[in-house]
């Protein structure tokens, strides 16, 4: 029987029982503790280092959630390179003010300096079936990959690893004073291959494969439009950011498939930037700085990215591999952007202290409209606080121009709708007769078009007063019973002073229409005198002023009560289709006159 090889395994946690006050801590009230646990190489596993800990830490024990990740506590390794050069973690943005300022003539601009040597960290959570003295070997040939990938000038420091133990979060049990992230001091980054995260809005269109002389052609035609543009200066940005050997080409001057992938790069470098600018231009003042970014393949793995908040979307920007870096032309570069339209900005609170986001120092979390959870941390916590309401102000502002947007698009399309409505009430039952001879058009064919037209004013009144009154009072209908009587109690409720002179307004323009159509019916009898087109028109006009007539009565009586509660609400909306028979029988007849004509 193989004996087991002693591990020894940390824990970071919090050095007072309230020091998360504000929903953070800072890392300075932290303590690191350890303790010296022995594994089997054949039979130990994941799940039994961290039981044992739990009962050594007198933690609570879990909740049967077997189907939820949180329900198992973490056990992660954390394996560290040293003595890299000073250039192994850079940024894009690092990487272009760097050879912007190198190829410049000036010698009195101040170059930036290369980011310092600091520790690189690898970080793995182990599975609960994971084998951990496997898991440690797998680390430490990787840790040699890529040391052997980033040699020095110095003597190599051999890679070294540790053990953290996390907890879990749930919430059943009380707050534990164990954070949910491993501090470390350094870049983070997992096992395999360093994802690129975004919330499917990135600038990269390597997804999109372009290829063939057609797809080159097009390319070269959007290169040549944008330098006809008025912003022709960003060519000459570009240019400057790349050494003389990376210039732009023309592309006209490009031999098809053999330097097609060098103009791809171009364009895509060039979208990237006039996207970038063109956000940065509409926002005054916009918030940068470096935050940590929660891995969504492994929750331990929290990345160094750095932050743009313009505009409307929270762009990042992660690390450039170190192996591209030496050819700055084929920079691999990755942009991601968060869209803070209708997204939900989450902070720590004490009233959900067992969330995981309460245990994480100086953190926060977006939720974009997709449902897709970023969560990020702050340095300290007065970034933070920055961040966070930065953020806010953002969301607000963002969701502020979704409305205005969308209030334009209702007004366009209920404008749309309304000639549309027009045009089939008025005029399409006499486009035919009006297309026979546009030149010369029957008196009364356009007597009974500014009638339709009227008509069609009239009912788009009726409908503003239907909407102003249903948004006031809605009814929920249950039963047939029920929507009789809520109609009966509808009729007795008051309603504003403005509502009723609009109501007052449409009868009194429901008492001009039936004085013009009598006047259009009278006309069009002077072309066809019979009995029984006067005795329709007259049923269909006595109709209306009845209807006009009863509701003129009805007011007048309620004017006459004294003491009356409701007199606002003395007469009701006139009816939306009060003439459309009217007018279809006066629009029939015109027509049928026409055609005998």
């Amino acid at each position: 029987m193989k004996k087991g090889e002693s591990q020894r395994i940390y824990w970071q946690q919090w050095l007072t029982a309230n020091g998360a006050k504000n929903g953070g801590t800072s890392r300075r009230e932290l303590i690191t503790s350890s303790a010296a646990i022995r594994i089997s190489p054949d039979t130990a596993k994941a799940k039994d280092v961290t039981q044992l800990l739990r009962k050594t830490l007198n933690l609570s024990s879990l909740s049967s959630q077997k189907d939820s990740a949180a329900a198992f506590d973490a056990m992660v390794l954390v394996g560290t390179l040293y003595s890299l050069p000073n250039d192994y973690v850079q940024f894009e943005h690092n990487l272009m003010l760097a050879r912007a300022q190198s190829n410049s003539a000036s010698t009195s601009v101040t170059t930036i300096s290369s980011t310092h040597a600091e520790s690189f960290h690898v970080v793995k959570t182990l599975e609960p079936e994971d084998n951990p003295l496997s898991m440690r070997d797998k680390m430490m040939d990787h840790l040699r990959r890529l040391q052997d990938l980033a040699p020095s000038g110095r003597s190599n420091i051999s890679p070294k690893f540790q053990w953290f133990f996390v907890p879990s979060s749930q919430p059943s049990t009380p707050p534990s004073p164990i954070p949910s992230c491993i501090d470390l001091d350094g870049y983070c980054t997992s096992m395999e291959e360093e994802e690129y995260e975004s919330d499917n809005e990135s600038l990269e269109t390597g997804s999109t494969e372009l290829c063939g002389t057609a797809d080159a052609l097009q390319l070269g035609a959007e290169t040549e439009d944008m330098n006809n543009s008025q912003d022709s200066s960003i060519l000459n940005t570009l240019s400057q950011m790349r050494p003389k050997e990376g210039k732009f080409e023309d592309p006209s001057q490009m031999n098809g498939s053999q330097n097609f992938n060098t103009m791809k790069s171009q364009i895509k470098e060039l979208r990237r930037y006039v996207q970038m600018t063109q956000s940065q231009s509409t926002c005054i003042l916009p918030v940068s700085g470096y935050l940590l970014k929660q891995s969504h393949v492994d929750r331990h793995v929290w990345r160094r990215v750095y932050c743009v908040l313009t505009g409307d979307h929270l762009w990042y920007v992660t690390r450039v591999p170190y192996s591209t870096t030496r050819n700055f032309p084929e920079v691999a570069k990755k942009h991601g952007r968060i869209s803070l339209e209708r997204a939900l900005l989450l902070e720590p609170n004490k009233e959900y202290a067992s969330s995981p986001l309460y245990r994480i120092p100086n953190g926060f979390e977006v939720v974009s409209a997709k449902g897709t959870s970023h969560v990020f941390r702050a340095p300290s916590r007065a970034v933070q606080i920055h961040w966070i309401q930065a953020l806010s102000n953002k969301i607000m502002e963002s969701f502020e121009n979704s409305l205005m947007s969308h209030a334009e698009l209702i007004v366009a399309d209920e404008s749309s709708a309304r000639n549309k409505r027009l045009s089939t009430l008025a005029v399409d039952p006499l486009w035919t007769e009006i297309e026979a001879d546009p030149q010369h058009i029957d008196s009364s064919i356009a007597s009974v078009l500014q009638l339709g037209l009227d008509v069609s004013e009239y009912r788009e009144q009726c409908r503003h007063i239907e909407a102003s009154v249903l948004a006031k009072s809605p009814v929920v209908v249950v039963s047939e019973a029920a929507a009789r009587s809520r109609r009966g109690d509808a009729s007795r409720e008051p309603i504003d002073a403005a509502t009723v002179q609009l109501v007052q307004a449409t009868w009194d323009m429901a008492m001009n229409l039936l004085s013009k159509a009598t006047n259009v019916a009278m006309e069009i009898q002077t072309v066809s005198d019979t009995k029984q087109l006067s005795r329709s028109l007259e049923v269909l006009c006595r109709h209306v002023d009845y209807v006009i007539t009863g509701q003129r009565r009805q007011s007048n009586g309620a004017r006459q009560k004294e003491n009356s509660s409701n007199r606002e609400h003395s007469s009701d909306p006139p009816p939306t289709d009060l003439f459309d028979l009217l007018l279809a029988e006066l629009q029939s007849i015109v027509g049928g006159n026409t055609m005998s004509c």
